[in-house]
C-alpha cells in the first residue's frame, strides 16, 4: 500500500518516532490514513490523530488501530482569517503538549495550517502530504476561484519554506507548484502514487449478472470538481437514448464554493439513482459493471484504486 511507504519519508529514521497526523475530514483518517496508522504503531511509533468534528465512534476505530486521537476546530471550506488564525494556534498548543517529533498534515488546510504550526512549536520534521490541488487550480474558474488559487499557493509557500519533506500522490501536481514558485529548493519531494488500498479488504468479486443491463457506479462527495454534473449528464443522454442502464451514485453532500448541491440531482431523475453516502463502498462496487469517475484537479482518486 502506497501510504505505508511514507513511514520512511515522515520519520526519516528507524527509531521510535511521536508522529502527529493532521487532517480536515476526520473520517479519512482511517479511510484514507488507516493503513498508515496501522503500519507506524507496528513500527513502535506513537501516532496522534488531529481533526475537526471526531465522533466517539471514529474515536474508538483510531484506538483500535492505536492511535491517540484530539479535535481542533478546523473549517473544511472557505477563507476566513479570524478562524484560520484561531486554527493554528490550536495546532500550536496541542504540538507544544504532545511534543511530536513529525507532524504530517493532509488535505489543504490541514496540511498548511499543521506545517505553519509545527514551525512554532519547534518541531522536529514536518512533511505535509498534497493529495491534489482542488477546484481552484483548475482552468477557468472566474476570478473568485484565481483569487483563492493564488492565496493557497502563498499559504502553500510558506508551509513548504518550513518544512522538511512534502508527499506528493502524482506528478502533474509536484510540477504545478513547482513551476508555480511554491516547492522551495533542497526540500524532499516524494511521491507515493496515491493512498494504496488493502487487496484483501477489497477482493476481487465477480462481475453481477448483465441481463438487465449494464449497472454505472460513480464515488464521490457531491463536488463538481469530481465531475458529478457529467456524469449525471451522462446518465441523461443514455436515458434519453433508451440505453438499458442503471446510473447509480453514492457519497455525501458537501457545502463550499465547489459543491454540488443535492437538490440539482432532481432534474436527473431517473436516469440518476443517488443512494447517499456510505460507510462500505464494497457492496456498491459489487454490483456494478463499470465504475465511473470523471473527476479532474485531484491526486490518484482512493475510489479508483478500490474498484
Amino acid at each position: 500500500m502506497a501510504d505505508g511507504h511514507a513511514d520512511v519519508a515522515l520519520t526519516g529514521t528507524a527509531a521510535t518516532s511521536r508522529v502527529a497526523i493532521a487532517a480536515s475530514y476526520a473520517p479519512s483518517l482511517v479511510l484514507f490514513r488507516g493503513s498508515l496508522i496501522r503500519e507506524l504503531v507496528s513500527r513502535g511509533h506513537k501516532v496522534l490523530c488531529i481533526a475537526p468534528d471526531l465522533g466517539e465512534k471514529l474515536r474508538e476505530d483510531l484506538q483500535e488501530l492505536g492511535a491517540e486521537c484530539v479535535g481542533v476546530s478546523l473549517e473544511r471550506t472557505g477563507l476566513n482569517p479570524v478562524a484560520d488564525l484561531g486554527t493554528i494556534r490550536e495546532f500550536t498548543d496541542i504540538f507544544l503538549e504532545w511534543k511530536p517529533d513529525v507532524v504530517m498534515g493532509y488535505t489543504p488546510k490541514a496540511a498548511i495550517y499543521a506545517s505553519l504550526a509545527a514551525s512554532r512549536a519547534g518541531v522536529a520534521r514536518i512533511v505535509p502530504m498534497i493529495t491534489g490541488l482542488g477546484y481552484s487550480f483548475l482552468p477557468g474558474g472566474g476570478l473568485k476561484a484565481h483569487l483563492i488559487r493564488r492565496v493557497t499557493e502563498h499559504l502553500y509557500k510558506r508551509a513548504l519554506r518550513v518544512s522538511h519533506g512534502v508527499i506528493f500522490h502524482n506528478d502533474d501536481d509536484a510540477r504545478v507548484l513547482m513551476a508555480a514558485g511554491v516547492v522551495p529548493q533542497g526540500i524532499s519531494v516524494s511521491v507515493v502514487r496515491g493512498s494504496g488500498v488493502d487487496l484483501d479488504h477489497y477482493s476481487q468479486q465477480p462481475l453481477p449478472p448483465i441481463q438487465d443491463g449494464i449497472t454505472f457506479l460513480m464515488i464521490a462527495r457531491l463536488v463538481r470538481y469530481k465531475g458529478v454534473e457529467e456524469y449525471c449528464e451522462a446518465a441523461q443522454r443514455l436515458f434519453g437514448q433508451g440505453v438499458k442502464a442503471k446510473c447509480l451514485l453514492v457519497g455525501p453532500q458537501e457545502t463550499g464554493p465547489s459543491a454540488f448541491p443535492a437538490a440539482e440531482l432532481l432534474r436527473y431523475k431517473p436516469a440518476i439513482r443517488y443512494l447517499g453516502p456510505t460507510d462500505d463502498v464494497r457492496p456498491h462496487l459489487a454490483r456494478s459493471h463499470v465504475y465511473v469517475l470523471p473527476s479532474y484537479g485531484e491526486g490518484m482518486p482512493r475510489t479508483v484504486l478500490e474498484a
